[in-house]
Order: C-alpha cells, then structure tokens, then sequence
C-alpha cells in the first residue's frame, strides 16, 4: 500500500489535462483514506539536545537519527 495526496492528485490531473470525466474525480474523492500522523525524527526535531529528550535515552551515548517520540517537533 502506498500513501498519495489525493487533492495533489486530482490537481495534477487537472494541470495537465484541465478536464477529466467526472467518474474519474468520483473515484479520486471515494478512494480510501488512512488516518495517519506525521513524525519528526530525531534528526530534525528542536528538542533533542533538551534534558526532556535525553531522559529517553539514559545510559545511551548518542540519540539514533532515524528515532522519534510522540513529543518531536520540527526545527525551524
């Protein structure tokens, strides 16, 4: 399964045909959608040099790049 951006999708058809039938946008709307969240990985989260970082990770050296928590948020 992969996940797409169905709005994006039916944008880019639009852009590059500018009409498609309408049986087309129907299943663009009906698709399935996903409930899923975004997540900062460590590596481009503002908090992982904090003490509320490193609490999750005591007795270990380095924090690993590709980890996150439920409480990441992205670098500005």
């Amino acid at each position: 399964m992969n996940l797409i951006d169905r709005d994006a999708l039916a944008d880019a058809l639009f852009e590059q045909r500018k009409n498609y039938p309408q049986w087309v946008a129907d299943e663009i709307g009906n698709a399935p959608v996903v409930d899923a969240v975004q997540i900062v990985r460590c590596k481009n989260c503002k908090k992982r040099e904090s003490w509320e970082c490193w609490q999750y990770f005591l007795g270990r050296i380095k924090i690993p790049d590709d980890w996150f928590c439920a409480d990441g948020e992205m670098e500005e």
